[in-house]
């Protein structure tokens, strides 16, 4: 999330999306094999965070690596750094928390690495939530309210067909330790693969278009999109992030 815009990885197109906030529209997108200035390529963009230098932080699972690109308009989407992950494997979900990374890896496992070295500062946390699965591939924090969120989905089936009905996105602190809270994402959801704050809101990247739900013959539960949800419903907090909530963009026929 940067100046009213959100960041989304898409490894199918091999892409970065960048969204208006407000509207849902695609305002560009930055392809990520090759990238636009050539030579380097990332085949499965994953997770995003935007990093203390200003810049966005974009994990490849399926080349264990982790890329800087710029935001400046007049270069977006341009590799300023790449680092492996090898030592530690494919990365997913990626969050910059200070001068730390909270990163999933091998989707069960969190890890907090140095932000500077990539290493490991502590062992890693195995998160399991009973019905819900262990399968982590978004990642997003707040450093202000120490808050870190991680998104959840069961695989439960050869097909992956039902997973829809097992995911969740997770509360915890920046210590691992334990879940705080956990939410439910049911019919809405199909596979969450990345999550942010920003203002209040949660934003939650979720979608499959290959998914079909053999009982209803619904596709996808409402295609690939972005879920926001607000987790505080106090009057006064809800004044002031209605505004903000984007609006719905849909494309194709209903």
């Amino acid at each position: 999330m940067s100046a009213g815009r959100l960041f989304v990885a898409d490894d199918n197109n091999r892409s970065v999306h960048v969204l208006s906030r407000k509207t849902g529209e695609v305002i560009r997108s930055i392809p990520t094999a090759p990238f636009p200035d050539g030579g380097e390529e990332a085949h499965g963009a994953e997770g995003l965070a935007l990093t203390c230098d200003d810049a966005l932080l974009l994990a490849d699972d399926y080349g264990r690596a982790l890329f800087e690109l710029t935001l400046d308009d007049t270069a977006l989407g341009r590799v300023t750094r790449r680092r492996s992950t090898e030592a530690i494997g494919p990365v997913e979900g990626i969050e910059q928390l200070g001068d730390h990374l909270i990163a999933a890896v091998n989707r069960s496992r969190l890890y907090t690495l140095d932000s500077k070295t990539l290493e490991p500062l502590a062992p890693p946390v195995e998160l399991r939530v009973e019905a819900f699965g262990e399968h982590i591939a978004g990642v997003g924090g707040d450093v202000a309210s120490e808050r870190v969120f991680v998104t959840l989905s069961a695989y439960t089936g050869s097909d992956q067909k039902w997973r829809n009905q097992s995911s969740a996105f997770a509360e915890l602190k920046p210590r691992l330790s334990r879940v705080n809270s956990l939410w439910h994402l049911g019919p809405f959801s199909n596979d969450p693969r990345g999550i942010a704050l920003d203002d209040g809101l949660v934003y939650v990247a979720d979608g499959r278009g290959t998914f079909t739900d053999e009982r209803t013959g619904e596709i996808n539960r409402g295609g690939i999109k972005v879920l926001v949800f607000t987790l505080d419903s106090r009057p006064k907090n809800l004044a002031r992030v209605l505004p903000h909530l984007p609006i719905r963009q849909d494309t194709g026929t209903p």
